[in-house]
């Protein structure tokens, strides 16, 4: 399959830090955060990692000494061609231009945030997906009101979505969808009907609801722990995670998180 890791984004609020530097070149643990991602993902295709105008050079030249020390992971580097959040694509906008500018559409696509961050490896998760039209990971807060800073995905006993709603003001699952998506071949050039239909461009949560309605979409549960860095608390537990396998539940990440 093709692997596409989304780093385009502009990380706002890690400000002043990505004012300098993408989001997904921060260090974590020693090695810039899309390696973590990276070192989770290569196994299952050749990845391509999308960023921006701002930060392409400084993407390629990741690129270039990473691949000096690991020849066997193929990486490509797409650039968006935006210059400022003013005129970003949006994640959903970011996949649309990879499949098309980086001919993504001629296998099954696995879709990964580069600020998505796993103690555990994939494996099960692509292989539930692997004859399913769609498939999102999920992940238990424990909590409605931590959901509400993602989406509520409620899913039968086969993982079949029963619901799942972006954002929601009254949650009705405490499992939220991360940012790792598995579209099958057949379902990837539905992304580009979504976005020509009027489709929000911004946050993936939105395709992938929109997919709901197209093709039957399934959800499975994360094991171990998952992180979304996006604010300066989350990146400091994210160090802890990957430095240490910590104790502390996603949920307690979480928590910590929305403080």
């Amino acid at each position: 399959m093709n692997v596409l890791i989304l780093a385009a984004g502009y990380g706002v609020r890690l400000h002043p830090i990505t004012q300098v530097i993408s989001k997904a070149l921060i260090q974590v643990n020693g090695k810039p955060m899309i390696e973590h991602v990276v070192d989770k993902f290569s196994r299952f295709g050749e990845i391509t990692i999308v960023t921006n105008q701002k930060f392409a050079d400084d993407f390629n030249n990741w690129r270039k000494l990473f691949v000096e020390n690991h020849p066997e992971v193929p990486i490509r580097i797409i650039n968006n061609g935006s210059t400022s959040v003013d005129n970003r694509l949006g994640a959903n906008g970011d996949i649309v231009y990879s499949i098309e500018h980086g001919e993504l559409n001629d296998s099954d696509l696995l879709i990964v945030g580069s600020d998505n961050l796993f103690t555990e490896p994939q494996d099960d998760f692509v292989k539930f997906a692997a004859d399913k039209p769609a498939t999102i990971a999920t992940f238990d807060l424990g909590s409605r009101e931590a959901v509400k800073r993602f989406a509520a995905v409620s899913a039968d006993t086969n993982g079949r979505v029963l619901s799942f709603e972006e954002k929601p003001d009254q949650p009705t699952s405490t499992l939220a969808g991360t940012m790792l998506y598995h579209l099958a071949a057949t379902t990837v050039p539905l992304t580009r009907e979504f976005i020509d239909s009027g489709g929000n461009p911004d946050n993936a949560g939105y395709l992938f609801g929109w997919l709901g309605g197209k093709v039957d979409t399934f959800a499975f549960p994360l094991k171990g722990q998952w992180i979304d860095v996006g604010s300066h608390e989350s990146l400091e537990r994210a160090h802890s995670m990957c430095a240490s396998g910590s104790s502390l539940t996603g949920n307690e990440y979480y928590r910590e998180n929305d403080r």
